[in-house]
């Protein structure tokens, strides 16, 4: 009986301590909130940015160094090299205002231990103050502390929270403020030429087209163009840009492949401008605002007296030249005109010139639409009839016109339905391919004669094999149209016939 008496005595005298002790670190926690106690980071450096005159870095190894003079950083290897400012200024910026998390302070410390035996990098800067020296070692890839120390005070590290392996730049050309491709949008885009040997095209702007586009091959033969694909080319164009720059004054172009190009692409393209028509030669200043700049048209104006402006449409011309590959697949190209040397992703350069004009074709087999037909004779099993397509217009007492469609055949009007899906399937059959390589191989099962103001226009359909039929489409190219499809359009004929 007298242990259990002890024991509970202990348990309450345990839980009196335990309370007391929650308290106190309560009363400590209140305490160092109220007096806003907090650990402070650890000077490294300290300066004004627009003190320091001088910097010094390494590139693999090798020092650059730049210098300030009037304001402008120049790369002291190279005084010609087109710097970005800004790219300087950036590591300006950082190296000045370094802090610490931590500071080891020990003659006796090892440098080895903290890669400062043989520092990664060695930084220097000058200000109004003197010269600074941060010799930087190994980084902590646990919690992404850097190691360093300041001149020759090895006997005192710092602790950096600093990305110093993406401060500095793996080649100076990174720094080079060079040109950049112009900003073309898609949708201005009207001419394309690419200049690739056998493979060369171009692609151009047609009003007249029904796909609003013409492709010519390299031996002249002209195509209407499909417009989804090129589409997709014009977004390519209209979104390339660079990768590195190799040179920004190449005195030798061979080693890039660049003095005698692999392809040229040559893209034409407008261009919105506002000028100031207070000056009688609008035009002539719209042209000299771009060395690229081939004509301008005035479109639209404001203002008045003689500070009024327009906007003109300017034609503008990019032209590329591209050279050989590097290592990585990336080609090596120049602006026409141009000493810098760039480069551009292989996929970019690939998708535009591992192409042909027949590429590009449109796979439509007649050009014409259905509001271009009058009628049409229609050829299968030895039988031609024609399903006539009438246009009637009248206008009511207000003045408003109504057309009316109708569609007969023998002189019987027939189903509308039945006879618009037929002529929407003639007019809209695509082909699964176009090559002249293609063959005939059979004779004619079916044939379509389409009747328009413009003409005649006739279109033959012959078993190919099992899954094609071969057909010549109105710009003369074979082409294989899905079988599938072509019965698809007799089945619509046999319907409005009454046959099926």
């Amino acid at each position: 009986m007298k242990k259990t008496g002890k024991m509970v005595l202990c348990v309450i005298i345990l839980i009196v301590l335990l309370a007391i002790l929650l308290l106190v670190s309560r009363l400590n926690q209140e305490g160092d909130a109220e007096d806003g106690t907090e650990e402070e980071s650890i000077e490294v450096t300290s300066g004004e940015e627009d003190c320091v005159t001088a910097l010094s870095f390494q590139i693999n190894g090798t020092e650059v160094s730049f210098t300030k003079t009037d304001d402008t950083w120049v790369y002291d290897q190279d005084p010609e090299f087109p710097l970005d400012q800004t790219d300087v200024e950036t590591i300006v910026g950082k190296v000045i205002s370094l802090s610490a998390e931590q500071e080891l302070e020990d003659d006796s410390l090892e440098l080895s231990d903290y890669g400062l035996d043989a520092p990664t990098n060695v930084v220097t800067f000058t200000d109004d103050t003197g010269t600074t020296k941060i010799s930087i070692g190994n980084e902590n890839t646990t919690t992404g502390i850097w190691y360093l120390y300041l001149n020759d005070d090895t006997a005192k590290i710092y602790l950096v929270d600093q990305s110093f392996d993406t401060m500095f730049p793996d080649d100076i050309m990174s720094f080079a403020d060079g040109e950049t491709l112009p900003s073309i949008t898609a949708d201005n885009i009207t001419d394309i030429q690419v200049e690739n040997g056998e493979d060369s095209y171009q692609i151009a702007a047609d009003s007249e087209s029904t796909t609003n586009w013409t492709v010519t091959d390299a031996s002249g033969f002209s195509h209407e163009g499909d417009g989804d694909q090129i589409g997709t080319l014009t977004s390519t164009l209209a979104s390339l840009s660079y990768g590195g720059m190799m040179e920004y004054n190449c005195a030798d172009m061979a080693q890039y492949g660049l003095a005698d190009p692999a392809a040229t692409v040559r893209v034409h393209y407008t261009e919105e401008q506002t000028v100031d028509t207070s000056d009688d030669d609008t035009e002539e200043e719209a042209s000299d605002s771009d060395t690229d700049d081939t004509d301008a048209s005035s479109s639209s104006s404001s203002g008045a007296d003689s500070e009024e402006e327009t906007t003109v449409t300017v034609e503008k011309e990019l032209v590329l030249l591209v050279g050989s590959q590097n290592e990585e697949g990336n080609y090596y190209v120049t602006m026409e005109g141009s000493g810098e040397v760039h480069t551009i992703t292989g996929d970019t350069i690939d998708s535009i010139l591992d192409t042909s004009a027949a590429d590009y074709w449109s796979l439509y087999v007649s050009p014409v639409t259905v509001t271009d037909i009058k009628s049409m004779d229609v050829t299968y099993n030895g039988q031609t009839n024609t399903i006539v397509r009438n246009t009637e217009e009248t206008t009511d007492e207000d003045g408003d016109t109504t057309q009316t469609i109708t569609y007969t055949w023998n002189g019987e009007e027939v189903d509308k339905t039945e006879a618009s899906t037929l002529y929407s399937s003639a007019v809209t059959m695509t082909a699964q391919s176009k090559d002249f390589a293609y063959e005939k191989t059979g004779e004619d099962e079916l044939v379509l004669v389409m009747h328009t103001d413009d003409g005649d226009y006739t279109v033959s359909f012959s078993p190919y094999d099992s899954s094609f039929y071969y057909v010549v489409d109105l710009e003369g190219v074979p082409s294989l149209v899905n079988k599938n499809n072509v019965n698809s359009l007799i089945d619509a004929y046999l319907t409005v016939i009454g046959e099926k």
